[in-house]
């Protein structure tokens, strides 16, 4: 499904710095199902879950597992569209 996601995309986080949640928004031409997946900078994945993508705006709240303050990354594939960003856990 995800294999032919090859166009990038723009994910905002909202707050970011952040605490325990946050919110990521986007904008999206389609509706898909899609995947979010957050790492930390070594790579190890911290949370994998799937997310209903709608055409136009979207906007999820997050709720991270106990993370240990310092900098992830964080990335939403749908059929066509990788977004990426980082953010910092304070």
């Amino acid at each position: 499904l995800w294999e032919n996601a090859s166009e990038s995309g723009i994910l905002t986080i909202v707050p970011n710095p952040v605490h325990q949640r946050f919110r990521i928004e986007f904008e999206s031409d389609e509706s898909s199902d899609g995947i979010m997946i957050i790492r930390d900078l070594s790579g190890r994945m911290i949370l994998n879950t799937d997310l209903s993508i709608h055409e136009s705006f979207n906007s999820k709240e997050v709720i991270l597992p106990d993370c240990s303050p310092g900098a992830y990354s964080i990335q939403v594939i749908s059929n066509r569209k990788i977004y990426n960003a980082r953010f910092i856990v304070q």
